[in-house]
């Protein structure tokens, strides 16, 4: 069932959804309550806001996470003797039918050249979208259903937005939730010169404000977009922004980027391993089975995990030890486990005098 659906037979007030949950899920998981399936809002919520209280605080990079974290993995990566192989895209495997192998892999690059390079080991580490695409174009993977059902999942609109400003607005905190202007549609605001140092010393304010579920958002202008953010939703939320002047901005569209985890989602997810015996995925379109440890989250977190995984799958198809160590989702803390306790022994109670909950 839907999120929305299981919070009303559980009888949780209007008031409640509207001003805290629907918020909540549209900046988690990216979509309004009733297009998402229950039993992953409850899961980001138990994770998230519940169980790990510490784990919804927003950590974000010192820095371009290009600069900070890609650049030194990428000159780490070549160091090691390896090539990283910009605009090119996925146009199709081939696949050995007596080992049960991918051997191969075919690319086009931005000039429409194709080329094969012979694989020892695929992990596929992309978006919903991409891996429908890579799927569309090759036969082989179509046949499989762990492949074939992912074209049955959704994805998500994102909308990004940045504002360089002619004077400094403070904010009281760093991070902020922004909803209730759209009924579908969430958003983050994130001062910038309070969480990257390269924004530090800016004589005026540079803030992010990101939208998620951003349909109605992607066809307007960019003026539109910026005078949209500026008028109907920061100065409504803080009046300092009154006055202050937009001297430079960026406005980015990510059709799809990000999944939709629907009612029903969970049974297309696919697992870490696949039906080839060198062929692995990666990402947060991925189940959370027993085995995931830590890929108990969703989005970043997920998909980081998951890929650890695959590499672990890789290695050791290759006859290599596993990388790195995977660690289990930590305790709950006391608080909840001690919580959980109480409601597990009332609900055996009532089990015992024949008392069942309505809507469970």
């Amino acid at each position: 069932m839907s999120a929305r659906e299981l919070f009303r037979k559980a009888g949780v007030s209007a008031k409640l959804y509207r001003e805290f949950l629907q918020p909540i899920l549209l900046v988690t998981l990216f979509a309004p309550g009733e297009q998402l399936s229950a039993a992953a809002a409850l899961g980001a919520l138990y994770y998230y806001v519940l169980a790990h209280q510490a784990d919804f605080d927003v950590c974000w990079c010192k820095g371009s996470v290009a600069e900070v974290i890609f650049k030194p993995w990428l000159e780490l990566i070549n160091s090691q003797g390896c090539r990283v192989l910009g605009n090119n895209r996925v146009v199709d495997v081939i696949h050995d039918d007596e080992s049960n192998k991918i051997t191969g892999i075919v690319a086009m690059d931005g000039s429409g050249e194709r080329t094969v390079y012979d694989a020892d080991v695929v992990v596929f580490a992309v978006g919903v979208q991409a891996m429908q695409r890579i799927v569309a174009f090759s036969p082989a993977l179509a046949g499989r259903p762990e492949f074939a059902t992912i074209s049955n999942l959704g994805t998500v609109d994102v909308l990004a937005t940045r504002l360089w400003l002619d004077r400094r607005v403070p904010l009281k905190n760093p991070s902020n939730v922004l909803a209730g202007f759209e009924p579908t549609t969430g958003a983050t605001v994130f001062d910038l010169n309070a969480l990257q140092d390269e924004f530090a010393d800016e004589p005026g304010s540079v803030f992010e404000v990101d939208f998620y579920h951003a349909n109605q958002l992607l066809p307007l202008t960019d003026d539109a977009v910026i005078k949209k953010v500026m008028n109907e939703y920061l100065t409504r939320c803080e009046s300092g922004f009154e006055g202050s002047k937009v001297i430079d901005s960026s406005v980015l569209r990510f059709k799809g980027a990000v999944t939709l985890f629907g009612p029903g989602s969970h049974q297309h997810m696919p697992s870490t391993t696949t039906s080839f015996r060198n062929v692995f995925m990666s990402g947060d379109w991925l189940q959370q089975g027993p085995g995931a440890h830590g890929a108990r989250g969703l989005s970043q977190e997920k998909a980081f995990v998951t890929g650890l995984l695959a590499a672990n799958a890789a290695a050791s198809s290759l006859g290599l030890k596993s990388q790195v160590e995977v660690l289990p989702v930590e305790e709950d803390e006391a608080h909840i486990a001690a919580g959980k306790s109480a409601a597990q022994t009332l609900r055996q109670a009532a089990r015992a005098f024949g008392l069942r909950s309505p809507f469970l």
